[in-house]
């Protein structure tokens, strides 16, 4: 069973279902697990401390599944640079790139002509506008009621 979505389209997924950025819990297992389940699974960046940790994550999933999976980054909410970390996920030609809690438009600029799909969340229109105006392939909408993120 799959669902013809633009969501699917644009990730290759069988649904339109995203596996949030979970923090501390969002490793390869669970990634790959959604992502080979027919969802897009994702790794999230900043609960790792190195970019070498994250590497060796990006290469789990990919022995665990060959569906699209991606890599999350809550930009902001960790008080560290994230750059670093940004570039091992470029260099690994991860499908995806999701981001939250903070300004996309730097990562934004930085995947502008690389073949990753762009994913913001957000929690107002006026940041999907913005989102969309910055480049983003999608937008992801959560309510302010969401957990560990940008509420209001």
């Amino acid at each position: 069973m799959t669902f013809q979505t633009k969501v699917t389209d644009l990730l290759g997924t069988n649904f339109p279902i995203i596996q949030g950025g979970l923090a501390y819990l969002a490793y390869s297992e669970l990634c790959a697990a959604v992502s080979n389940a027919g969802g897009l699974g994702q790794v999230t960046a900043m609960s790792l401390k190195t970019p070498d940790e994250l590497r060796k994550e990006i290469h789990k999933v990919r022995m665990l599944t060959e569906k699209p999976f991606g890599v999350n980054f809550a930009i902001g909410q960790t008080g560290r640079p994230y750059e670093h970390m940004l570039q091992v996920a470029i260099d690994e030609e991860v499908p995806v790139i999701s981001m939250t809690g903070g300004n996309p438009a730097p990562i934004l600029e930085k995947l502008a002509n690389t073949s990753i799909k762009k994913l913001v969340l957000v929690a107002a229109k006026r940041q999907a506008q913005k989102a969309e105006q910055l480049g983003a392939d999608a937008v992801m909408v959560v309510g302010q009621e969401g957990g560990g993120h940008l509420g209001r």
